[in-house]
């Protein structure tokens, strides 16, 4: 649930005459819940001459987030969302209107929004503005090992030794509406709260070897 922008009888954002700001609604709107469609993995292996190619992919399609993430890069400027047609300058909403002195709501052709209110000015831009697609796909992980041959342990106490190199979390394809967070990030740990980034670190790519010996 969130505060939306409001919207008349025709789906059109409500834009003030007077300020050019956009109206939110009075009261909370249900969007959707965090939980997804469906998830999914695929996994593979291939081994040639000892050498073995591990890779792991997985996926969540649908739910939301909220992105307190996405909220502060427009605030201050260093989104990209904040260039609308091509510029900063102030624009007409798409898909507006407004309430005119004959009680009907027309459409918006020459109002405009300013783009700095509107990104930075409290209570202009609502909380369902920040509500992003939570799908993801990711490459897991990708890992390659390699046992020493037998013959090369036959004289040493060790029975088996394998080297491998691995990588983890390497890429990550979200929606395009999604440019600013790992859907995975969130401000609640592992408990019940999900769905809410406040500004979490971003998620780490890993690389490392291993060493497994057995005697």
């Amino acid at each position: 649930y969130g505060i939306d922008l409001a919207k008349d009888a025709n789906g059109r954002v409500i834009i003030d005459s007077a300020t050019g700001n956009p109206r939110s609604t009075t009261k909370p709107v249900y969007f959707g819940s965090y939980q997804p469609k469906f998830i999914a993995s695929f996994g593979t292996g291939f081994s040639f001459k000892g050498l073995t190619l591990s890779v792991l992919f997985d996926t969540k399609q649908g739910g939301l987030f909220y992105s307190r993430t996405k909220d502060n890069l427009e605030f201050v400027g260093t989104s990209a969302s904040t260039v609308i047609n091509g510029t900063r300058d102030p624009f007409v909403f798409e898909n507006s209107s407004y309430l005119a002195y004959d009680g009907i709501y027309k459409t918006n052709t020459d109002i405009k929004t300013d783009v700095y209110t509107y990104f930075t000015s409290a209570n202009i831009k609502p909380v369902s503005q920040d509500l992003i697609d939570a799908s993801y796909t990711k490459l897991r992980e990708v890992s390659l090992s390699y046992p020493l041959p037998a013959s090369l342990l036959e004289k040493t106490k060790l029975g088996n030794v394998v080297f491998g190199v691995f990588g983890t979390n390497l890429k990550i394809w979200t929606p395009k509406a999604n440019g600013f967070v790992d859907p995975e990030s969130n401000a609640g740990g592992s408990g019940n709260e999900q769905g809410f980034d406040f500004l979490s670190r971003p998620t780490m790519r890993n690389l490392g070897v291993r060493l497994n010996v057995t005697f």
